[in-house]
């Protein structure tokens, strides 16, 4: 194994209170469907995520049922790791594969591993620790799709800080990094794929998008529904119509859908 490089701290300036995700999400989102490539799409998101300190960056989605999904894997760990990982089929001890089982983030790397242990075999802790050999110290595993049958995977949002710098940044920036995945993977998708209309889906109505505009923006439902002028259970309904046309488990993606696919501009 090489050596680790030196541990790298990012400098946190601007605390995040509210969600207020839109305009970051349009940005993010723009940026990435302008590109001609997957490769540079994933440049992009490289470049977007070290930003927030997070230099660790690991996209898995596998066995993809849906007619408009494609498996992917893409990293930016360091070649000798991927080399390694290849030959020594460290798939069979990665512990990424069982974690996707909810949205909330789950703590990775070295430093959560005791937090971690009474679900991880001692196979996959060596796999763990062998892994922090790149400089992988804190993260968070941020899943697109839970497991089933047909298809699941996420990100592994992996950075050099320690535990401390990590927590304190991670309860900062924690929403957007999330929604950053959710976007970053309906557009790797849509490169992967260039030859499908990946935006098939049912028209959101004017009051659907209005709530997911409103959402985007940093309201919660009881603020969208003063502002709209109806009850908060009409809300709530809306949101949930929207994340079934739009084919969405969570209202993260939800709001990468429509963003992308150019439902809404926040």
């Amino acid at each position: 194994m090489q050596d680790r490089p030196a541990t790298f701290v990012k400098a946190v300036t601007t605390p995040t209170r509210r969600r207020n995700l839109g305009k970051t999400a349009q940005d993010f989102a723009e940026r990435l469907r302008s590109t001609p490539s997957l490769e540079t799409a994933w440049q992009i998101i490289c470049e977007a995520y070290n930003a927030y300190g997070i230099d660790h960056l690991i996209y898995i989605y596998m066995r993809p049922s849906a007619p408009h999904d494609k498996g992917l894997v893409c990293s930016n760990l360091p070649k000798w790791w991927k080399d390694y990982y290849v030959e020594e089929k460290l798939a069979r001890d990665d512990p990424f594969f069982k974690i996707c089982d909810t949205f909330a983030p789950t703590r990775t790397g070295p430093a959560y591993i005791d937090d971690n242990a009474p679900r991880l075999t001692k196979e996959e802790i060596r796999f763990i620790r062998e892994a922090g050999e790149t400089g992988f110290e804190a993260g968070i595993a941020s899943p697109v799709r839970l497991q089933c049958p047909g298809h699941f995977g996420g990100w592994n949002l992996g950075s050099t800080m320690k535990r401390p710098v990590f927590e304190k940044h991670l309860g900062e920036y924690c929403e957007r990094l999330q929604l950053m995945g959710f976007i970053a993977h309906e557009v790797l998708q849509q490169k992967a794929y260039l030859g499908i209309d990946t935006d098939l889906h049912e028209a959101l109505s004017e009051r659907e998008r209005e709530c997911l505009l409103w959402l985007a923006r940093g309201l919660r439902n009881r603020e969208i529904a003063d502002r709209l002028n109806i009850a908060i259970v009409t809300v709530d309904l809306h949101l949930k119509r929207a994340r079934t046309k739009l084919g969405a488990a969570t209202r993260d993606e939800a709001l990468a859908k429509a963003v992308v696919s150019g439902e809404i501009v926040p």
